[in-house]
């Protein structure tokens, strides 16, 4: 089901987030070779992101093309490379290949709690394949100082295209510090230095903007403590899972407590991120994708430890090899149905049936396309310049220039602000009242709604005559619902016919 949704939405030419737009934006930057992360205007201001996933989207696009398949690509292989390091490394860890491959289900069909997010052109599925590729490298090899900097290098790019990897780590560096000591050391040495000479360098190259917009904005959303318990209701279809892990390490931890410290920490640091994140009022179902990882592993590695144990203590067979580990050895799979395995079987089955879904409304309709290629058509074949709030995409694609997109501008300037943030609001009102923009294409619930009224500009028409058409099929439901034009224009005699042809040019 994963593989046939992100193959039929692919090349899809329109937003399946109402934020990939501005990430595309981004990426074709990258791939003119102007800066990223510049002074903020009513043009562009960057997303707070951190760099790398636009980078790579960019030399895919010398594959695939500049649009947003180029994106949706570097997600889908990056999730595709999640599924195959977390099953071989469940499988390595257990000794069973059938924990690995429940392992990679549970994330595969988890994702959907995530808002189906796995193949969207964000960056979460590449900084969370970078992270478990950095744990699987640590594991793979138990001696030598080879494995830990090449841990602590795939973790400072998963930095590089998510900042909150600092709190994901967290509770696993401490454990690496306390319990393996000089290996663990040489990790975390790496990790922070190779991320704070690849801040240093990115902000120089980007004359100081970068730490800007990634670290000094991000500082003004507050968390909401009375959002501490979401999570956990939305984390409540991933309780067999989390189970199936609480039970399998009790078992392993009589044997091997430090395998088990590793896992924990790792599983509890990806959980704990994605609840830090649900804090903050903006954050998207995303956020929760991390949480799935952990269940998936908590599923695969809870799975293989109770299989092993029950085929261990079967009465009247030899005891079955102990898992394979870092060795990678495949542990024998003598069937044993003892009662902890028929309950952790059922365990599984009542997991993978919570998760079973309808992905239909996770793909674009034939509606859907025509309906945003009839919006692009209208809007250049109005005159003048064009502000599309939400979508300035849609503005390139008809020809038009681009406009800031509305989500880093009200990052922006929320308050508190600062001067440069302040100047930017100003400038905003001011293209509003010196009529920079002959039409304006709000959202329903836009930000801008109530500036745009102050500045004298007026509704003339709707976007879609269909109510249903045109949505994101993940992630904030919002579309372009009104179009707007300077009062002025409609008042005035002389301007009657314009206001009829833009009618006519931008009404369905």
């Amino acid at each position: 089901m994963l593989v046939a949704v992100a193959a039929s939405r692919l090349a899809y030419p329109f937003e399946l987030d109402w934020v990939e737009g501005a990430l595309l934006e981004q990426t074709l930057r990258v791939r003119a070779g102007v800066p990223l992360y510049v002074a903020p205007s009513t043009a562009y201001v960057p997303l707070i992101y951190a760099p790398l996933f636009n980078y790579a989207a960019a030399a895919m696009a010398a594959l695939v093309g500049p649009g947003f398949a180029a994106l949706r690509t570097v997600s889908a292989l990056a999730a595709a490379a999640t599924l195959v390091i977390t099953g071989v490394y469940v499988t390595r860890e257990t000794g069973r290949r059938s924990a690995g491959l429940i392992a990679a289900a549970l994330y595969a069909a988890g994702q959907h709690l995530a808002e189906s997010w796995l193949d969207v052109g964000r960056s979460d599925s590449l900084f969370l394949a970078l992270l478990i590729a950095g744990a699987f490298v640590y594991r793979t090899r138990a001696q030598g100082r080879g494995a830990p900097i090449a841990a602590g290098g795939l973790w400072a790019l998963a930095f590089l295209t998510k900042q909150s990897v600092p709190v994901v780590l967290a509770p696993l560096l401490v454990w690496l510090v306390v319990r393996e000591r000089a290996r663990g050391r040489l990790a975390v040495a790496a990790f922070a230095a190779l991320s704070l000479i690849a801040v240093l360098w990115i902000d120089s190259a980007n004359g100081g903007w970068f730490r800007y917009y990634a670290f000094i904005v991000p500082r003004k959303f507050p968390m909401d403590p009375a959002l501490a318990g979401r999570f956990f209701l939305e984390m409540t279809p991933l309780l067999p899972a989390f189970a199936l892990g609480a039970a399998g390490a009790w078992t392993r931890f009589r044997t091997d407590a430090g395998d088990v410290g590793f896992h924990v920490a790792l599983a509890g640091g990806l959980a704990f991120s994605s609840w830090h994140l649900r804090l903050y009022r903006g954050a998207g179902e995303n956020v929760l994708l991390a949480a799935v990882l952990a269940a998936a592993l908590a599923g695969g590695l809870g799975w293989g430890w109770l299989a092993s144990r029950a085929a261990a203590v079967r009465p009247g067979r030899p005891a079955s090899r102990p898992p394979a580990g870092r060795a990678g050895r495949i542990a024998s799979h003598t069937p044993a149905w003892s009662p902890g395995r028929i309950a952790s079987s059922l365990a599984l089955c009542v997991q993978l049936a919570v998760l079973l879904r309808n992905p239909l409304p996770d793909i674009p309709r034939r509606e859907d396309r025509a309906a945003g290629e009839d919006l692009v058509r209208r809007l250049a074949s109005s005159e003048g310049p064009v502000f599309v709030s939400y979508h300035p995409y849609l503005a390139r694609r008809a020809g038009k220039p681009t406009n800031v997109h509305i989500v880093p501008l009200m990052d922006m300037v929320r308050m508190p602000r600062d001067s440069i943030q302040d100047g930017l609001w100003q400038a905003m009102k001011d293209s509003l009242r010196t009529r920079a923009w002959d039409v304006l294409v709000l959202d329903q619930r836009d930000w801008l709604l109530e500036e745009a009224q102050a500045a004298g500009y007026r509704e003339i028409a709707g976007v879609f005559a269909d109510p249903d058409v045109f949505w994101p099929v993940t992630g904030y439901q919002t579309r372009p619902e009104w179009v707007f034009a300077p009062e002025e224009r409609l008042e005035a005699d002389t301007t009657a016919a314009r206001s009829d042809s833009l009618r006519e040019a931008i009404e369905p």
